[in-house]
């Protein structure tokens, strides 16, 4: 068991009690301003909670529990999502305020940033678009969040990258009344804060544009290792109202991304991207003209097997993995080839259709050919051959005619009684040894 000053006063280290008869303590996870989240086993289902014990101090002030109330009922309006850490139970114990939470393996993007900032473009891009995911789902439900910060996103980036939201303690509905102010400071953190939480009265009333701020701020702090604006708490708060952005720090060779980051920090709501998924075609729109432009492969999803060879080998590439695109010009010789062999394959088809119905007609005469010979009944060889060659194809195809008699151990017909007296049934294809295509 952890030391005592890692489990809530009301739970004894030597005691086996669990709280509301089901959860154990094992750890401390962390601190904030309201209190102390703790890893514990949920002994019912055998599973891994986070558990939020307000402090003792708070749990009888009404804002506080006003806060408390509304956060509890927006995650049951949320409901379960990827990019939210949801909430499971509230439970009061002994004068003490316990919310029982999704438990998430990685660690807040204030963490990783301090130990790696600034993070490459490829994290930084994945981490938004979740966090803007998240942020499609609460405004969709009517909720404005308003403390999306760095210590309230949870990531894990590997294969693939998770970042859920959290905290929701000072989050409101559309067109609510706004919260009391528990200091002087007011509820949030200064260095997220969009323009119209400080100053209302001239930016406005909170909104879903004000969390698409907060988020434009963690893009420049991803990107530049820290946030837009720093120093004392009024100096924050001046650059959030009055200052630009110094873009130029974002070591941004792509103009688009630096537009993204420059909308998103907007003075005025009205400037910024209308909602959050309008953020995300944005970011989307960036990536499609870095690939356009030259700066790197844009990878497409395949459904085949891309690798070469006899089968002896495992393949390049997999079913749905990302393939870079080739040159162009091994594209356009297969396109080539692919239109030569269906063009013959039609024109072939189209040979033996002609064969076939020259066999059925009555009157057809089908001789056997040698190479370079085509099949063709006499009369459309007489009407559309040079005069000079009719008497010479005429001659051959009496020969053929001869031939296939004699085979056939019958005498041939008079000259003048053959197209009078034979038809198609008479007629057998002996051989074709060449087919051309004319």
């Amino acid at each position: 068991m952890a030391a005592t000053r890692d489990i809530p006063p009301t739970l004894d280290e030597s005691s086996d009690r669990l709280l509301a008869g089901r959860y154990r303590f094992i750890r401390l996870l962390g601190e904030g301003g309201t209190g102390q989240v703790f890893l514990a086993e949920d002994c019912r289902l055998a599973r891994r909670v986070a558990i939020k014990a307000v402090r003792p101090s708070l749990c009888d002030n009404v804002e506080v529990c006003r806060r408390l109330e509304r956060e509890c009922r927006l995650h049951a309006a949320i409901g379960v999502h990827p990019n939210i850490v949801a909430l499971h139970d509230r439970i009061d114990d002994q004068g003490r305020i316990y919310l029982v939470m999704e438990y998430v393996r990685g660690q807040t993007l204030a963490g990783l940033l301090a130990g790696q900032a600034p993070l490459p473009l490829e994290p930084v891009v994945g981490i938004v678009d979740r966090i803007l995911v998240a942020l499609v789902c609460i405004h969709g439900h009517g909720i404005i969040h308003r403390d999306i910060k760095t210590s309230n996103l949870m990531v894990r980036i590997g294969d693939e990258t998770m970042v859920k939201l959290m905290d929701f303690g000072i989050a409101c509905e559309e067109e609510s009344e706004p919260l009391t102010r528990l200091d002087s400071q007011g509820p949030g953190t200064p260095a997220y804060m969009a323009p119209e939480r400080i100053d209302p009265q001239k930016f406005g009333q909170d909104g879903p544009a004000t969390d698409l701020y907060s988020v434009g701020v963690i893009l420049y702090e991803m990107l530049a290792g820290h946030p837009p604006f720093q120093g004392s708490i009024s100096e924050i708060f001046h650059g959030h109202l009055a200052r630009q952005p110094d873009l130029s720090l974002l070591g941004l060779e792509n103009s688009g991304l630096t537009g993204v980051v420059a909308r998103a920090l907007a003075k005025e709501p009205e400037h910024r991207f209308t909602d959050a998924e309008a953020f995300r075609h944005a970011l989307a729109g960036v990536l499609r003209d870095q690939g356009r432009a030259g700066q790197g492969p844009v990878a497409v999803p395949t459904l085949l097997h891309c690798g070469e060879g006899d089968g002896s080998r495992e393949p390049d590439h997999t079913l749905a993995d990302p393939v870079p695109a080739g040159p162009a010009g091994g594209g356009r010789q297969w396109l080539a080839l692919a239109a030569a062999v269906g063009l013959f394959l039609l024109l072939a088809l189209a040979a033996y259709l002609g064969l076939h119905r020259q066999v059925s007609a009555p009157g057809t005469n089908v001789t056997e050919t040698g190479p370079g010979d085509t099949v063709k009944p006499p009369a459309a060889a007489a009407k559309d051959a040079e005069p000079g060659r009719a008497a010479q194809e005429g001659e051959s195809g009496r020969s053929a005619l001869k031939e296939l008699e004699n085979r056939r151990g019958k005498k041939p017909a008079a000259k003048g009684e053959q197209a009078a007296t034979e038809t198609s049934s008479d007629w057998e294809i002996i051989e074709i040894r060449d087919r051309r295509i004319r």
